[in-house]
């Protein structure tokens, strides 16, 4: 039994350097557009807005401090993925729409980067669809915050190859139901042994996490395989 493992959120130099030392073997990065177009990597602040003072103050603190966007200086992808070499894959999770000419030249050369694969996740499906004509055979991956009514013909629709889905949507079935189709599915974000473990026996083909280190001794510990590729 194995699964690949996917550390989450590597927008900085301080987790880029956390998630090398623990050996994870592939990495998340968020990526938005610009103002002049360019790709950017960076998250972004939470779409809520709070109402109190105190409210915007802790949720700018919570922004900094744990979607792990750089609080000086925001990198180009370009930029960020030469920091990322010797990293199996690169998980693009793309947050808003973006050039996807220029997304797609950057996956195809991703080995110029020193880095093995590109996938891409979002929730802006038809970009997958622009990629899907652009790029030479990344996986793309729609991403479910929700489960729609019929989840098989939402993602059939993007044409995606993968879903990347919260992990607390994930059951047995629905992973049999994607897998029968030919679909992967990627469950985020797990930071706990327990529900790595139990999505693992579900049959999910990755785990992305907060703690890389953490899940992989857990999974190692238990005869759970980590690959380094999804």
């Amino acid at each position: 039994m194995q699964v690949a493992v996917i550390g989450h959120r590597c927008n900085s130099g301080r987790v880029t350097l956390f998630y090398k030392a623990v050996k994870v073997p592939i990495v998340e990065i968020d990526v938005c557009s610009g103002a002049s177009g360019e790709l950017l990597v960076r998250h972004g602040p939470s779409e809520v807005r709070r109402a109190s003072v105190f409210g915007q103050i802790f949720s700018y603190i919570d922004y900094k401090l744990f979607y792990r966007d750089p609080i000086l200086k925001v990198r180009r992808v370009e930029e960020h993925l030469r920091s990322l070499s010797g990293f199996k894959g690169v998980l693009f999770d793309v947050k808003r729409d973006v050039n996807a000419l220029r997304l797609a030249e950057i996956i195809d050369n991703i080995g110029d980067f020193g880095i093995g694969s590109a996938y891409v996740s979002t929730t802006y499906h038809p970009l997958i669809k622009l990629l899907r004509e652009l790029t030479r055979g990344a996986l793309l991956a729609a991403t479910l915050n929700v489960m729609p009514v019929d989840p098989l013909l939402t993602i059939s629709m993007s044409g995606a190859d993968a879903v990347s889905v919260n992990y607390t949507l994930v059951t047995p079935e629905f992973v049999e139901t994607m897998h029968a189709a030919g679909v992967k599915v990627l469950a985020w974000t797990v930071n706990d042994c327990r529900e790595a473990l139990k999505l693992v026996r579900d049959g999910v083909d990755a785990l992305i996490t907060d703690r890389p280190d953490l899940i992989m001794r857990c999974l190692r510990r238990e005869g759970v395989g980590v690959r380094d590729y999804v």
